[in-house]
């Protein structure tokens, strides 16, 4: 899904600026997804394919049957028309439940990409070629070049993108000491000084 939106959103129609994902979207998507996977147990505890708490999938039939073909077009074509009408990869930020979840443990993650901003002239390439279009320019000129947006999926698009080589991931255990540490103005105090 998120490989074919990358694809259309290339194309897409509108060009919106990056947005938050829609927090009661993802909540209630999470909730949905769990409440269905419960239900779901419960309904097919007694009809022999959950006993107890063991689980015997073997008596799938691993046909491609015509379920599975109405599934696989409706997802492509809703991935396409996503790709086509919105943001880049909005559906994995509202939509999808795994991105909901990966994005809530990404907001504590130490490992994150870091911008030198002496070396950064602000170009905006990082962006444009960002999978989820992170504004990494607010990143520089408001947080020290430091990329906590937990939405990043660490794809390193935007490393390959940078030509004055000013973005790496780092691992940054505590990021108000490695501010500290490396004594990092703000872009914004760089472009008054210089």
């Amino acid at each position: 899904m998120g490989t074919i939106q990358d694809l259309t959103s290339q194309r897409s129609i509108f060009h919106i600026k990056w947005n938050k994902p829609v927090v009661w979207i993802r909540i209630f998507n999470i909730c949905a997804f769990f409440t269905t996977a419960f239900i779901f147990f419960f309904i097919r505890l007694d009809s022999g394919t959950i006993t107890g708490l063991k689980f015997e999938p073997w008596f799938l039939n691993m046909d491609f049957n015509l379920h599975y073909k109405h599934i696989w077009l409706y997802d492509t074509l809703g991935a396409v028309l996503l790709g086509l009408l919105l943001e880049r990869r909005w559906a994995c930020r509202n939509l999808c439940f795994m991105g909901a979840l990966c994005a809530s443990g990404a907001s504590v993650s130490r490992l994150i990409p870091v911008v030198d901003s002496q070396k950064c002239n602000l170009c905006g390439k990082c962006e444009t070629d960002c999978l989820v279009r992170i504004p990494i320019k607010d990143y520089v000129i408001n947080n020290h070049g430091l990329v906590t947006n937990p939405e990043c999926l660490i794809c390193g698009k935007c490393i390959e993108s940078c030509k004055p080589q000013a973005l790496k991931i780092k691992f940054i255990w505590n990021r108000k000491k490695y501010i500290k540490k490396h004594n990092l103005p703000a872009a914004e105090e760089i472009a008054v000084h210089s």
